[in-house]
Order: C-alpha cells, then structure tokens, then sequence
C-alpha cells in the first residue's frame, strides 16, 4: 500500500515538472537509489559483467551502473509526466526508423509481433503507435498490490494502448494478431518461468520464447522493436524485420528464431549498456528446467 501511495503522490506531482527540471532531478534522485539500494546495485552490476565481460574493472562498470538507476528514474518521471503532453509535443520528441517494416506487416493483414526488451524507453512504442494510427497491445507484469498495477495500466492506455496481465490468458493477445494488430512482447526477461534456456551474452538464461511462438502459430511478422534514449532525452524508435526460418521441426523453428531476436537485442545491449534497465539477478535464474 506504500508503494501505491507513493506513485499516486508521484503521479500527482510529477505532470507539473518540466523537462528542465524533472530530468536533472531524476539524475539526482537515481544517484542516490544507487549509492542506497545495495541489493540492486550489486544486481545491475553482475548483469553489466556479463554483458561487457568480466575483464572491465569494477571501476568502469560503476558509473555505468549509476547511469542505469538515472535513466530508470527518469522512466518513471515521463511515465506519469507523458500522458499530459499534447500529440504534437510527443511526435517532436521521436524519431522512428523502421516504419515501413510495420507497414508491410500489416499489409499482409496477420499483425506484428514487436520483440522489445527493457531497454531506452520500453514506453516508447507506447507513444508511436497511438501516432501512427496503429492499435498497439502488450502483457505486462501485474505489480503488486493490484490496485498499484491497475493505476500504471490506466496511465499506460490512456494513449490507446491496449496492456494485459502477463501471467493471465493471454488468448487476447492471439485475438489482436488476428484483428492485424501490433503485440509487443519483451524478450528479456521470463517473468512466467515457462520460457527457453538459451545462451545470451555467451551465459545460459531463461527467456521468454512467446513472441517467437505466436508468430510461427499465427502466421504473424516479427520484427525487434527498441526505443533508445537519446543524449537530449528525445526517442529513437528502431524497428528490424526478423525472417523467419520454417523447416518444418517447429521447436527447432522456435530456438532458431528466438536466437535471431536474442542476437539482435545483444547488439543494442552492447551498444547501450547503461539503457539496459534489468533489475533481476537474470544469468541466477533456474535454468535447470529447460
């Protein structure tokens, strides 16, 4: 219930920030999470080792790790400050590469389904897609108390974007495909538990294979769908096709494409590793399952 009550009295505040001074204070206020936070911290640091390699000393991995806790918070502050904004202000802060992959999914008339990760500004495809006319539906991880997570889930839609309980039917989200909608899923982290141990970072860890899965059992596109903070906090939206590889063996079709899509989200990783917001001990997994 503290919890709740803190973003509601976020929520209430943060709107009436602006950018000038909501974000210098998101980098103060990340600042100090990292330095009090042990537990995650140490977290953000074993999942940097893997991803830049155990050779880079504690003393490089630190600032990065701090950058990480920064660009969380500041996620946080454009969730509850975003929603305000007017189309037009919201358009002026993205950019979008890719657009024509989106076009020719849809053309086809079985959806797309948009692998994602937490990475840059996960939010970001919840912006462009309301822009674009696209109808946009994704699961997302039931927050604890409910009426926490039924309050993200109304500032998150309020944009016209469609979320569902990860951990609920997700028969709604095959219904969206087949009405041609985007489904975007993330691909790094298993909050079920149900999906493929595969290597990532050259490490085995527990990832979710679904959006694999539907778009091999619904005929769907799939496409890698990132949103990257830009130095001036605007949003490049990049959107990759995935071809997808049929032989005919569909858990060999399965891992073959999941590892496309794994390759794919380890570029930008590596490439933005203080963007990559993953607070879970991920590599400590229980691997022993798959």
């Amino acid at each position: 219930m503290g919890q709740y009550l803190l973003y509601r009295l976020v929520g209430f505040i943060a709107p009436f920030i602006p950018s000038r001074l909501g974000y210098p204070l998101t980098d103060l206020m990340g600042s100090l999470v990292y330095f009090l936070d042990r537990r995650a911290r140490r977290v953000v640091l074993e999942n940097l080792t893997h991803v830049l390699g155990s050779q880079v000393p504690a003393g490089q991995l630190r600032p990065i790790a701090r950058r990480v806790f920064q660009n969380s918070l500041k996620n946080y502050y454009e969730l509850f400050h975003f929603h305000r904004l007017p189309d037009e202000q919201l358009q002026a802060r993205l950019q979008v590469v890719g657009l024509e992959v989106v076009e020719r999914a849809l053309a086809r008339g079985k959806g797309l389904v948009l692998a994602t990760a937490h990475l840059g500004s996960p939010d970001a495809f919840m912006h462009v897609a309301p822009l674009f006319a696209y109808r946009f539906t994704a699961p997302a991880e039931r927050l604890q108390p409910e009426r926490l997570f039924e309050y993200v889930r109304r500032l998150r839609q309020r944009r016209g974007v469609r979320l569902v309980p990860v951990d609920g039917p997700l028969i709604s989200i095959v219904r969206a495909l087949k009405r041609n909608e985007v489904v975007g899923v993330a691909v790094d982290r298993d909050i079920t538990g149900s999906g493929m141990v595969i290597d990532f970072f050259g490490a085995p860890a527990r990832l979710p294979d679904g959006p694999v899965q539907l778009a091999l059992r619904t005929g769907a596109a799939l496409a890698v769908g990132l949103g990257i903070r830009l130095p001036d906090n605007s949003f490049l939206a990049k959107i990759d096709p995935i071809a997808l590889e049929l032989s005919g063996d569909f858990q060999w079709d399965v891992r073959a494409n999941l590892a496309k899509v794994v390759a794919a989200l380890e570029e930008a990783i590596r490439q933005h590793p203080d963007q990559w917001l993953m607070f879970y001990p991920l590599w400590r997994d229980n691997t022993e399952r798959g």
